[in-house]
């Protein structure tokens, strides 16, 4: 009898231990659902908040894509004051979401916890601060009418945007990283918490093993024990059932993000592909002349690799070795671009089959917000089918203007003995007809004799009579050769004096140039409007300006690097087309050069165009 007891005791404590076992199981099961509930929602929360970070710098980046428009815009609205507010407005938003990125690093602490961040984010803060600066000069640049200086300021403007725009990619990359270490932080707990499941089945397989055992003592509880263990198995399928969903949810958002950093990636390519494939000829140099880096493009002309031209100084690379001369011309030319000048000249290198390659050569410096210059950007362009062009239609020109020069000659001397009734009674019929001959002949006679002046100015044969002239002499004389052709157009030519010295030029030479400006003027200009001819003095102390400006319809922006190109006359489809040979501007841009001066042009569509070209103050 006592043993029965013994015995039921032990059945007894075995039935409270299975009990005590099956809701230690459920237990556990509940605390490890509960476990990767709270990791999914931690991985949740982290990705938000990681994600609404990715978003405010990528409305960062907007606003600093915003905050770089006005300085290039201007040079289209060429409304100053309007962009100068844009630009005021937009700098205030830039600032204020930048001052509510910085506050919420400071606030979560993230310049400890990822350092990288912070340093990115000042790499990018200060080149846009910068930018604005560069911006702002552009802006009172073209306020001041200095085309060229802002147009090199918004070169550096856009390299500032540049070196920041690099930074907050790189921050956008960092992200990625902080949400990839975090998911994969994360997998690997849940890699752990799967561990338990291994827990969980051998429990189950003791619960159900004691269950059966017990089953066998106890026949009356056998059913309930079943229903039971089928419960419990239920249970822990349904657990295993979430872990695996919640699994495969994990699994997506990693692949979502492997996709969107693969996306950053290829972008990344995308502009080095861009730098290594542009047409034109670019690199980076520092200011003492080591070459930094090259452009695919620019290595092919050579032949190069990137590694045999990198820290070499630039004159001594496969470009520039071959012409001691050409070295010592881009010594000077590194050194004036050290000192902040934009320099540019042609430029002839050799292509690995010993053939020359003609380039329109120029170096920009890249000054800094301190005004100090910190790197040197040589750019090229290949000019050599131009050049041959160029040459071949000269030559061609040439030998027809001598071929037709002499002939052409007779025929106008017949047509003056005609016209002067020589050749005896004419009618008026005919009379007109040699009229218009004789004015067609001197009109072609003018163009060979152009022809011919840009002949010898290219081959350095034009000697210029350089003398001390007073300018008002020179306008007042061109006025007054072009005054009955203005009257005819409905032109009033008016003068506008504001330099009292001399010049030291060519006269016939420089009244060359004021005619050639000053006819195109009258040519465009609507009828009833004025052409105002003007002289000052320049920016540059040692130049003298002069200025002939008209209300014609002005020349497009894309238009303008045609204008001083020979044979070249601008089109506009809506304007009325304008008879002429091409050669008047290019021919003044020769001699005002020979002369040691310089010539340009300030336009506005619908307004009018300026032509402007400075010669020596005689000393």
């Amino acid at each position: 009898m006592l043993k029965a007891k013994v015995a039921n005791l032990r059945w007894y404590h075995i039935y409270y231990v299975l009990a005590g076992f099956d809701v230690l199981t459920i237990l556990f099961s509940l605390f490890l659902n509960h476990v990767l509930a709270d990791q999914y929602n931690e991985s949740v929360n982290n990705n938000r908040a990681w994600a609404i970070r990715h978003a405010e710098f990528s409305q960062l980046a907007r606003l600093a894509a915003e905050l770089n428009a006005p300085g290039n815009d201007v040079f289209h609205s060429n409304n100053v004051p309007e962009e100068k507010a844009r630009l005021a407005l937009r700098e205030r938003n830039f600032k204020r979401k930048l001052k509510e990125i910085e506050e919420e690093f400071a606030k979560q602490n993230l310049a400890v916890k990822h350092p990288q961040l912070k340093i990115d984010l000042d790499n990018a803060k200060g080149p846009l601060l910068s930018m604005i600066k560069e911006e702002n000069k552009v802006l009172d640049f073209v306020a001041q009418g200095k085309i060229e200086a802002a147009s090199q300021h918004m070169a550096l403007m856009d390299k500032q945007y540049l070196f920041a725009t690099k930074s907050l990619i790189r921050i956008r990359l960092h992200f990625s990283d902080i949400q990839q270490a975090l998911l994969d932080k994360q997998a690997e707990e849940v890699e752990q918490m799967r561990s338990f499941e291994l827990w969980i089945a051998g429990a189950v397989f003791v619960m159900i093993c004691g269950i059966t055992y017990y089953g066998n003592r106890l026949a009356l509880q056998v059913q309930a024990n079943a229903r039971q263990r089928e419960k419990y198995i239920l249970e822990v399928e349904a657990a295993r059932t979430s872990l695996e969903k919640k699994k495969l949810e994990l699994e997506n958002a990693l692949e979502e993000l492997g996709k969107a950093q693969t996306a950053v990636m290829q972008s990344e390519s995308k502009f080095q592909a861009i730098f290594d494939q542009t047409f034109q000829l670019i690199g980076l140099m520092q200011v003492d002349g080591t070459v930094l880096e090259a452009n695919e493009t620019s290595l092919k002309l050579i032949a190069a690799k990137k590694e045999d031209i990198v820290g070499k100084y630039f004159w001594d690379t496969p470009w520039w070795a071959h012409d001691k001369e050409l070295q010592e011309k881009l010594k000077d030319a590194v050194n004036q671009a050290a000192k902040g000048e934009f320099v540019r000249f042609e430029a002839i290198h050799l292509n690995p089959q010993g053939q020359k390659v003609y380039v329109d050569f120029s170096l920009k410096p890249v000054i800094d917000e301190s005004g100090n210059v910190v790197l040197l950007i040589p750019e090229g362009r290949d000019i050599s089918d131009k050049k041959q062009a160029e040459k071949r239609v000269s030559d061609f020109y040439s030998t027809v203007s001598h071929e037709l020069r002499t002939p052409l000659t007779a025929i106008k001397g017949s047509l003056g003995l005609i016209e002067g009734g020589l050749a005896g009674e004419i009618t008026d019929k005919t009379r007109m007809l040699v009229e218009m001959a004789n004015v067609e002949s001197d009109r072609l006679i003018r163009l060979i004799n152009d022809i011919l002046d840009l002949r010898k100015i290219e081959a350095g044969m034009l000697d210029l009579r350089l003398e001390k002239n007073r300018p008002e002499n020179l306008v007042r004389k061109t006025l007054n050769n072009l005054e009955f052709i203005a009257e005819q157009a409905g032109v009033k030519l008016q003068p506008d004096i504001r330099f009292n010295g001399e010049v030291l030029c060519d006269e016939d030479r420089t009244i060359q140039i004021l005619t050639n400006l000053i006819s195109n003027a009258i040519k465009f200009s609507k009828k009833d409007t004025s052409v105002v001819v003007s002289i000052e003095p320049s920016v540059d102390e040692s130049l003298v300006r002069f200025s002939v400006k008209d209300r014609g319809p002005g020349i497009p922006e894309e238009l303008i690097s045609k204008l001083f190109v020979r044979f070249q006359q601008i089109q506009q489809p809506e304007h009325e087309a304008k008879p002429g040979s091409g050669l008047g501007l290019a021919i003044s841009k020769a001699l005002v050069e020979q002369h040691g001066g310089r010539i340009g042009v300030e336009s506005v569509v619908n307004e009018g165009t300026e032509f402007w070209f400075e010669l020596p103050k005689a000393i």
